[in-house]
């Protein structure tokens, strides 16, 4: 699934993810977020195969690995994303 990212303003960003299965889905993170994007692995910035949310700390994290639930492991992915609110929407994909 490929994604986008876009910084609405500071401590608020959206990742919009490329349509699948008849939707596309919208994620928002903010207050106090965090987020890495290694640009040298484009497998992992373009495509994910694998993907885990989880809360810890008062967090959500979202990154691009399978069955990761602490944040050293999310921090160590290819991608992550971090914010103390989370939100999401899904709209019907209009193709």
């Amino acid at each position: 699934m490929k994604l986008l990212l876009k910084m609405i303003k500071p401590r608020y960003y959206k990742i919009l993810f490329e349509k699948s299965w008849g939707s596309q889905i919208e994620m928002t993170f903010e207050k106090y977020v965090s987020y890495r994007v290694e640009p040298y692995d484009t497998l992992a910035t373009d495509w994910w195969g694998d993907g885990s949310l989880f809360s810890k700390n008062g967090f959500w994290f979202l990154c691009n690995g399978e069955d990761v639930d602490t944040i050293n492991d999310a921090k160590n992915c290819g991608i992550y994303f971090s914010g103390k609110k989370v939100s999401y929407r899904v709209f019907p994909a209009c193709y």
